[in-house]
């Protein structure tokens, strides 16, 4: 399929669903964990568009900041609230799933709905038909037990992940600073998991990574 009909393919689909370019490109923003409020969503959406290439071409950045009000009026996205944490955190309390939490989302930040993820995830799916399904993994870093709990649908995209966090470098960045592996526990069968707060994985395995600073002035 050339590019010219794929691009009205995907722009009919967005119509069917009643979504906007400029709607699409803040959903999408939101999709990739950008946390930040909604001002600076319509920056990055406008931003991104701009560097991709809408097909529709170039809008003005009023128009990124009316999608996200539209989003917001139709139940897609929601700004969050003081309350809204404290009612994850009785929720995580009754779950019992393992989940894993997305820490860097404060008061005043944009984010789905339950209702604006299940949309959204099902317009993924019809725009990205024919693609394999999403593997999902994450982690969380638990810093008062220094340990990474990494989770993964199969055993071995646990292994592969901890070795892409020691590549990157997001064991030093977590952990405050430049960190070694002292113990790896795992990977362990587990039952149901949550890689999001919107989402349960049946089964999946556990990987426990221990990691410590070494002294002041001593080796890395």
């Amino acid at each position: 399929m050339g590019e010219k009909a794929k691009n009205h393919r995907y722009l009919r689909t967005l119509r069917r669903h009643g979504v906007s370019s400029c709607e699409d490109a803040v959903l999408l923003m939101v999709h990739y964990h950008i946390t930040v409020p909604p001002r600076q969503i319509a920056e990055y959406a406008k931003g991104n568009d701009d560097d991709a290439g809408n097909p529709l071409g170039r809008f003005p950045l009023r128009d990124y900041l009316r999608a996200v009000d539209r989003c917001v009026a139709k139940g897609w996205l929601t700004v969050l609230t003081e309350a809204f944490f404290e009612r994850e955190t009785r929720r995580r309390l009754v779950c019992g799933a393992p989940e894993v939490i997305d820490t860097s989302y404060r008061p005043g930040h944009l984010a789905f709905t339950e209702a604006g993820f299940a949309f959204y995830q099902s317009l993924l799916r019809e725009l990205n038909a024919g693609r394999p399904p999403q593997d999902y993994w994450s982690w969380n870093y638990d810093a008062g037990r220094r340990t990474f709990d990494l989770f993964a649908e199969d055993a071995g995209r646990c292994h592969s992940l901890l070795q892409e966090l020691e590549q990157d470098g997001d064991l030093a960045w977590y952990a405050g600073g430049p960190a070694r592996v002292v113990r790896v526990a795992g990977p362990y069968p587990i039952g149901p998991w949550k890689p999001d707060r919107f989402t349960t994985v049946l089964s999946g395995f556990h990987l426990e990574v221990e990691v410590e600073r070494p002294p002041e002035g001593g080796p890395p």
